[in-house]
Protein backbone atom coordinates (compact mmCIF):
# COMPACT_ATOMS: atom_id res chain seq x y z
CA UNK A 1 0.00 0.00 0.00
CA UNK A 2 2.51 2.14 0.77
CA UNK A 3 4.23 1.77 -2.60
CA UNK A 4 1.13 2.97 -3.98
CA UNK A 5 0.62 5.92 -1.91
CA UNK A 6 4.34 7.20 -3.13
CA UNK A 7 3.29 6.45 -6.32
CA UNK A 8 0.02 8.90 -6.33
CA UNK A 9 2.36 11.81 -4.20
CA UNK A 10 5.03 11.52 -7.31
CA UNK A 11 1.98 11.54 -9.85
CA UNK A 12 -0.05 14.62 -7.98
CA UNK A 13 3.37 16.15 -7.73
CA UNK A 14 4.29 15.83 -11.66
CA UNK A 15 0.72 17.31 -12.39
CA UNK A 16 0.75 19.94 -10.04
CA UNK A 17 3.98 21.17 -11.25
CA UNK A 18 2.85 20.47 -15.09
CA UNK A 19 -0.14 22.87 -14.26
CA UNK A 20 1.93 25.49 -12.36
CA UNK A 21 4.33 26.15 -15.43
CA UNK A 22 1.76 26.86 -18.57
CA UNK A 23 1.79 30.35 -19.69
CA UNK A 24 -0.73 32.74 -18.21
CA UNK A 25 -3.82 33.64 -20.12
CA UNK A 26 -3.74 37.33 -21.59
CA UNK A 27 -7.34 38.51 -22.26
CA UNK A 28 -8.00 41.70 -24.36
CA UNK A 29 -10.74 43.98 -25.92
CA UNK A 30 -11.71 46.20 -28.63
CA UNK A 31 -11.81 50.01 -27.80
CA UNK A 32 -13.68 52.69 -29.05
CA UNK A 33 -12.16 55.23 -31.07
CA UNK A 34 -12.57 58.63 -31.97
CA UNK A 35 -14.04 60.27 -34.63
CA UNK A 36 -15.81 63.78 -36.25
CA UNK A 37 -19.31 64.00 -36.00
CA UNK A 38 -20.79 63.24 -39.69
CA UNK A 39 -23.74 66.46 -41.04
CA UNK A 40 -26.10 65.77 -43.30
CA UNK A 41 -28.76 63.79 -41.20
CA UNK A 42 -31.67 66.29 -41.41
CA UNK A 43 -34.86 64.58 -40.19
CA UNK A 44 -33.35 60.83 -41.10
CA UNK A 45 -34.81 58.28 -39.00
CA UNK A 46 -32.81 56.43 -36.56
CA UNK A 47 -30.86 53.71 -37.55
CA UNK A 48 -30.98 50.36 -35.62
CA UNK A 49 -28.22 47.82 -35.90
CA UNK A 50 -29.78 44.79 -36.71
CA UNK A 51 -27.42 42.10 -37.08
CA UNK A 52 -23.64 41.96 -37.35
CA UNK A 53 -21.72 38.71 -38.79
CA UNK A 54 -18.38 37.52 -38.61
CA UNK A 55 -16.81 34.50 -39.44
CA UNK A 56 -17.32 31.34 -37.79
CA UNK A 57 -13.18 30.82 -38.15
CA UNK A 58 -13.01 34.29 -36.27
CA UNK A 59 -15.17 34.52 -33.50
CA UNK A 60 -13.59 32.31 -31.09
CA UNK A 61 -12.25 32.99 -27.95
CA UNK A 62 -8.08 32.98 -29.27
CA UNK A 63 -7.24 35.78 -31.07
CA UNK A 64 -6.81 34.51 -34.61
CA UNK A 65 -3.59 34.99 -36.70
CA UNK A 66 -3.56 35.19 -40.49
CA UNK A 67 -0.21 32.68 -41.14
CA UNK A 68 -0.34 32.18 -44.27
CA UNK A 69 -2.23 30.71 -46.98
CA UNK A 70 -5.11 28.84 -46.70
CA UNK A 71 -3.55 28.71 -42.85
CA UNK A 72 -4.93 30.41 -39.52
CA UNK A 73 -3.09 30.50 -35.88
CA UNK A 74 -5.10 29.86 -32.94
CA UNK A 75 -3.19 31.85 -30.06
CA UNK A 76 -4.31 30.06 -26.83
CA UNK A 77 -2.34 32.10 -24.26
CA UNK A 78 -3.62 35.74 -26.02
CA UNK A 79 -7.51 35.61 -25.94
CA UNK A 80 -10.58 38.37 -26.30
CA UNK A 81 -12.45 39.18 -22.51
CA UNK A 82 -15.33 38.25 -24.49
CA UNK A 83 -17.16 36.92 -27.97
CA UNK A 84 -15.48 38.96 -30.78
CA UNK A 85 -18.44 39.37 -32.35
CA UNK A 86 -20.40 40.82 -28.99
CA UNK A 87 -17.81 43.63 -28.78
CA UNK A 88 -17.49 43.89 -32.84
CA UNK A 89 -21.00 44.64 -32.21
CA UNK A 90 -20.79 46.83 -29.27
CA UNK A 91 -17.95 49.05 -30.02
CA UNK A 92 -19.32 49.72 -33.44
CA UNK A 93 -22.73 50.78 -32.21
CA UNK A 94 -20.74 52.99 -29.68
CA UNK A 95 -18.25 54.45 -32.30
CA UNK A 96 -21.46 55.30 -34.45
CA UNK A 97 -23.03 56.93 -31.93
CA UNK A 98 -19.85 59.02 -31.39
CA UNK A 99 -20.08 59.74 -35.17
CA UNK A 100 -23.84 60.85 -35.41
CA UNK A 101 -26.44 63.23 -33.92
CA UNK A 102 -27.65 62.08 -30.47
CA UNK A 103 -30.50 59.69 -30.51
CA UNK A 104 -29.86 58.00 -34.19
CA UNK A 105 -28.27 55.18 -33.26
CA UNK A 106 -30.27 52.12 -31.51
CA UNK A 107 -27.38 49.61 -30.40
CA UNK A 108 -29.01 45.43 -30.24
CA UNK A 109 -30.36 45.09 -27.40
CA UNK A 110 -32.43 48.57 -27.07
CA UNK A 111 -35.89 49.61 -27.55
CA UNK A 112 -36.87 50.87 -30.53
CA UNK A 113 -38.60 54.31 -30.53
CA UNK A 114 -42.16 55.12 -32.18
CA UNK A 115 -42.28 55.71 -35.53
CA UNK A 116 -39.76 54.97 -38.38
CA UNK A 117 -36.52 53.22 -37.90
CA UNK A 118 -34.10 52.37 -40.81
CA UNK A 119 -32.13 49.19 -39.87
CA UNK A 120 -28.43 48.73 -40.46
CA UNK A 121 -27.37 45.05 -40.99
CA UNK A 122 -23.19 44.46 -40.89
CA UNK A 123 -21.54 41.33 -42.63
CA UNK A 124 -17.78 41.05 -41.87
CA UNK A 125 -15.94 39.18 -44.51
CA UNK A 126 -12.41 39.06 -42.46
CA UNK A 127 -11.46 40.99 -39.46
CA UNK A 128 -7.97 39.76 -38.68
CA UNK A 129 -4.07 40.25 -38.52
CA UNK A 130 -1.24 38.69 -40.02
CA UNK A 131 1.83 37.95 -37.57
CA UNK A 132 3.34 40.84 -38.02
CA UNK A 133 0.40 42.93 -36.77
CA UNK A 134 -1.02 44.19 -40.38
CA UNK A 135 -5.05 44.10 -39.83
CA UNK A 136 -7.39 43.62 -42.45
CA UNK A 137 -11.58 44.29 -42.11
CA UNK A 138 -13.36 43.32 -44.93
CA UNK A 139 -16.96 44.54 -44.28
CA UNK A 140 -20.38 45.41 -46.39
CA UNK A 141 -23.37 47.17 -44.92
CA UNK A 142 -27.06 47.53 -45.86
CA UNK A 143 -29.55 49.80 -45.28
CA UNK A 144 -33.39 49.24 -44.75
CA UNK A 145 -36.37 51.38 -44.38
CA UNK A 146 -40.10 51.28 -44.77
CA UNK A 147 -43.07 48.29 -44.18
CA UNK A 148 -41.94 45.88 -45.18
CA UNK A 149 -38.51 46.64 -45.44
CA UNK A 150 -37.05 47.57 -48.85
CA UNK A 151 -32.93 48.47 -49.21
CA UNK A 152 -32.15 51.96 -49.32
CA UNK A 153 -28.27 51.62 -49.37
CA UNK A 154 -25.36 48.64 -49.82
CA UNK A 155 -21.90 49.55 -49.48
CA UNK A 156 -18.66 48.15 -48.88
CA UNK A 157 -15.42 48.75 -47.27
CA UNK A 158 -12.14 47.31 -47.16
CA UNK A 159 -9.74 49.09 -44.42
CA UNK A 160 -6.27 48.09 -43.28
CA UNK A 161 -4.11 49.04 -40.11
CA UNK A 162 -0.81 48.35 -39.28
CA UNK A 163 0.06 47.48 -35.46
CA UNK A 164 3.30 49.03 -33.75
CA UNK A 165 4.27 45.03 -33.52
CA UNK A 166 2.92 42.19 -33.76
CA UNK A 167 2.71 42.04 -30.10
CA UNK A 168 -1.39 41.35 -29.43
CA UNK A 169 -2.06 44.15 -27.30
CA UNK A 170 -1.22 46.34 -30.40
CA UNK A 171 -2.99 43.94 -32.68
CA UNK A 172 -6.46 45.08 -30.71
CA UNK A 173 -5.41 48.15 -30.50
CA UNK A 174 -4.86 48.48 -34.41
CA UNK A 175 -8.05 46.28 -34.67
CA UNK A 176 -10.34 49.03 -32.96
CA UNK A 177 -8.61 51.24 -35.28
CA UNK A 178 -9.87 49.78 -38.38
CA UNK A 179 -13.34 48.99 -36.78
CA UNK A 180 -12.83 52.99 -36.03
CA UNK A 181 -12.40 53.97 -39.56
CA UNK A 182 -15.49 51.29 -40.70
CA UNK A 183 -17.53 53.64 -38.33
CA UNK A 184 -16.34 56.27 -40.56
CA UNK A 185 -17.06 54.96 -43.56
CA UNK A 186 -20.90 53.80 -42.49
CA UNK A 187 -21.53 57.28 -40.70
CA UNK A 188 -20.84 59.14 -43.86
CA UNK A 189 -22.75 57.03 -46.08
CA UNK A 190 -25.60 56.97 -43.28
CA UNK A 191 -25.44 61.02 -43.32
CA UNK A 192 -25.88 60.97 -47.54
CA UNK A 193 -28.58 58.18 -47.18
CA UNK A 194 -32.03 59.40 -48.49
CA UNK A 195 -33.74 60.47 -45.46
CA UNK A 196 -37.50 58.40 -46.62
Amino acid sequence: MARQERWLLLLSTILWFACSASPPLHYYTLDTVAGSSVGGFGHAAPVWIARVTLPQQLDRPQIVRRAGPNRLDFDEENRWAAPLSSMFTSILAQDLANRMPPGRVIAPGQPLPAGDVRQLTVDVITFESDLQGHVVLDAGWTLEQGAPPRVVMRRTAQISASAASGASADVAAAMSQALGQLADRIAASLGGAPAG
